[in-house]
């Protein structure tokens, strides 16, 4: 017979009965003699070496647990890195839903360019260099067929047409397309057959609006009839467009809205390219404005307001014409630009203007701007078409006075790559020449 809490069982039951009652045993519905255990356990640590009070227990039982962010995933009772985890992002989305995301130091983020799907809202681009969501600052950070407000710093989805004049798409016309909502939308505009045009638009006060040439064919156009090509109260994404042909009018009106003008055409308009008015403001980059239209400004900028010019090609034509004017109080930057005229007169009428990186006939004085002599006609492709890209001759005339700075355009009006190097020199204006 065997001893068992003080009673005696059968061995044969295999009860777990032993012959000596150990220090720490009690009765069944009795209490243990904390001297007794207490001793016993001392006695058994220090035969075993185990620490009192964790010996070999394990040092997570979740993620929880883990407070270290550099080893934040439980895995088989260990903190260890998220990148040791079998799905990483799906481990750190359990562990902390507003850090979903592994980052490639083994710490949970709250995203990385593979998990940009997590920024969303006003913050709908993920900064790589911190792994935080942030505003987008380009219309590429959004998608193909979205766009970037920069008001909000948010994406533009929510409202998305095409618009082909030829049929098969959603609206015919561009002021068809304008009434589908009161809000932000992006408009995609197909060219039409045969390079016919499509009739002036009014991008209404408080509206924001993304009108961008579908990339599917050539730059879609437009030309006005009584208005401006495209008369801009509210705010205006233009890409990819080709405005020419506006009677009496300039291409683009901006009175008094804000336009954001990209790799487009402004050419050709009786009334001159550019026109900012009662306070707009205007940001172009790597566009073509002008042509050979006597006695027209190619920009024009009233008292109080703004014109941001930064890669992109003016070109004046003949009488009274300039490529720049602006009244005084004005404020107008041009950079990394080529800026010309037919005309026999100031190129450039712009007290104020800040001047840099640019090229021009006679020398403005600023930084880096660079004289080029009398204008010729030969230095782009076709004056009377409307079209600035360099010749041989060009590319010889305009050399390298522009410097690409961090936060430029990062391709030039045709899509290819600039030098993307902060502080390079390369060509000024629309058209980066290919060797």
């Amino acid at each position: 017979m065997d001893h068992c809490g003080g009673s005696c069982v059968d061995s044969r039951n295999n009860d777990g009965c032993v012959a000596e009652p150990p220090a720490c045993a009690f009765p069944c519905g009795g209490y243990p003699d904390p001297e007794a255990c207490s001793s016993s356990m001392t006695q058994a640590t220090a035969e075993s070496g185990d620490s009192p009070t964790t010996g070999n227990q394990p040092a997570c039982l979740a993620a929880a647990d883990c407070t270290d962010l550099a080893s934040p995933i439980c895995m088989d009772g260990a903190c260890v890195a998220c990148t040791e985890a079998e799905m990483p992002d799906a481990a750190c989305g359990e562990r902390d839903a507003g850090l979903p995301a592994c980052g490639s130091t083994g710490t949970c983020v709250e995203c990385t360019s593979a998990t940009a799907t997590a920024c969303s809202g006003e913050t709908p681009v993920c900064d790589d260099a911190t792994n935080t969501c942030t505003k987008c600052t380009a219309h590429e950070q959004c998608g193909p067929e979205a766009a970037c407000s920069f008001i909000t710093g948010s994406c533009i989805t929510d409202c998305v047409v095409h618009v082909d004049g030829d049929g098969g798409q959603d609206h015919t016309t561009i002021e068809g397309a304008l009434r589908t909502t009161d809000g932000p939308c992006v408009i995609i505009l197909h060219a039409l057959t045969g390079a016919n045009s499509y009739d002036g638009a009014e991008i209404p006060f408080a509206r924001q609006i993304a009108l961008f040439g579908a990339e599917d064919g050539p730059r879609p156009r437009i030309r006005g009839a009584g208005i401006p090509g495209i008369l801009v109260a509210g705010t205006a994404y233009l890409r990819n467009l080709e405005i020419r042909g506006t009677a009496n009018d300039p291409g683009i009106r901006v009175n008094p809205g804000r336009v954001y003008l990209d790799a487009s055409r402004v050419v050709l308009n009786e009334g001159g390219g550019l026109h900012i008015e009662l306070g707009g403001d205007a940001i172009v980059r790597n566009s073509m404005l002008g042509g050979d239209i006597s006695d027209a400004a190619v920009v024009d900028v009233d008292a109080r307001s703004s014109a941001d010019i930064v890669y992109s090609t003016l070109l004046a034509g003949g009488g009274t014409a300039t490529a720049l004017r602006c009244d005084q109080g004005a404020t107008t930057t041009v950079r990394n630009s080529i800026v010309v005229s037919r005309a026999p007169v100031t190129t450039v009428d712009c007290p104020g203007a800040t001047l840099s990186y640019s090229a021009f006939e006679t020398t403005p004085g600023g930084q880096g701007n660079v004289g080029v002599g009398l204008y010729d006609e030969a230095w782009f492709s076709s004056v009377a078409n409307g079209d600035f890209h360099l010749s041989a001759g060009g590319i010889e005339a305009f050399g390298s006075a522009a410097v690409w700075r961090a936060g430029d355009p990062p391709i030039d009006f045709d899509g290819e790559m600039r030098v993307n190097t902060d502080g390079s020199p390369e060509a000024p204006g629309a058209d980066l020449p290919t060797p």
